[in-house]
């Protein structure tokens, strides 16, 4: 068969090749797929849940496609080591997606209901879904794609003595680390495994500290913050990891800081940025920086 599935080899260019391929359904101007670059390298760089810690979650919880002349085609991955999964093909290849649904279906990631997100203009993949026996939830998130010259930044007043920065001059890890223990861990105690991701996540190749921002009081106190991970292939932003502490709500300082990301993403030559919500806060803010375009994006199960 011209296409075939292989094992995932950790020490080798797989994962580069997956970037690539990535990269190339990524053109703003023909978007082929809701993950971006930032996401698959977090997939492989953001040790955020113990299965992670696994040295061979990598090998059992990717499938990669090639075809007869070497070249990586497709690849199914899930992203928790669950049966959450997410599959990319190239334009060309697209028909032989229905091969990675079958491998996960016959060799599940983990236990579970079937899991997986597509853009809903993709209906030739919502076709193949179907007839392997997925449905579409009432899950889902919306994308929201600019373009940076249609960008409306409206302006927000910080009082005296709070500063945006970028982690490269606030350098203090452990009270950035605070703002996020309370905004995506529920305040609960940081672990040492938590410590670590924190720190092993900023080795990744798309890591830029001058774009991983903090909004701080004089104290050092983080209230606010977000990241950029930027696609330059594309000149495509992903902004991520948007956070604000629960006392801080409500006073404009995430719309600050996602401002700021967007400003730096431009003069690093950025010329679209998307950034993705999924509910009634973040669709609000999310969709309130100029003209957009929404890219639903919709779950679909089967049991």
């Amino acid at each position: 068969m011209w296409v075939q599935e292989v094992n995932f080899r950790n020490n080798s260019e797989d994962f580069k090749h997956m970037c690539r391929l990535i990269v190339e359904l990524n053109n703003p101007k023909e978007l082929g797929h809701h993950w971006t670059l930032g996401q698959l390298i977090d997939w492989r760089w953001g040790i955020w849940n113990d299965a992670k810690l696994d040295p061979n979650f990598f090998e059992k919880n990717c499938r990669p496609f090639y075809n007869y002349l070497g070249d990586l085609v497709g690849f199914a991955i899930s992203e928790s080591g669950t049966n959450r999964f997410m599959i990319a093909f190239r334009k060309q290849y697209r028909s032989f997606r229905k091969l990675a649904i079958q491998s996960v279906l016959q060799r599940p990631f983990g236990t579970g209901p079937f899991e997986i997100s597509t853009i809903e203009s993709d209906t030739h993949f919502i076709q193949q879904l179907e007839e392997a026996g997925f449905s579409a939830t009432s899950r889902g998130e919306t994308m929201y794609l600019y373009a940076i010259e249609d960008a409306v930044l409206k302006e927000v007043t910080l009082a005296d003595g709070l500063t945006i920065e970028g982690m490269d001059r606030f350098q203090d890890l452990g009270r950035q680390m605070e703002l996020k223990r309370y905004s995506f861990h529920g305040g609960e105690e940081i672990s040492p495994e938590h410590v670590f991701a924190y720190h092993y996540v900023r080795n990744s190749p798309l890591y830029d500290a001058s774009m991983d921002l903090v909004l701080h009081d004089q104290t050092g106190r983080c209230l606010s913050g977000c990241e950029g991970f930027i696609d330059y292939d594309n000149a495509l932003m992903q902004i991520e990891r948007v956070c604000t502490q629960k006392a801080f709500e409500g006073r404009g300082y995430a719309r600050a800081v996602i401002n700021e990301c967007i400003r730096q993403g431009a003069l690093r030559g950025v010329r679209y940025f998307s950034i993705t919500a999924w509910n009634d806060l973040t669709h609000h803010l999310y969709s309130s920086f100029g003209q957009s375009t929404a890219i639903p994006i919709r779950v679909y199960s089967r049991a």
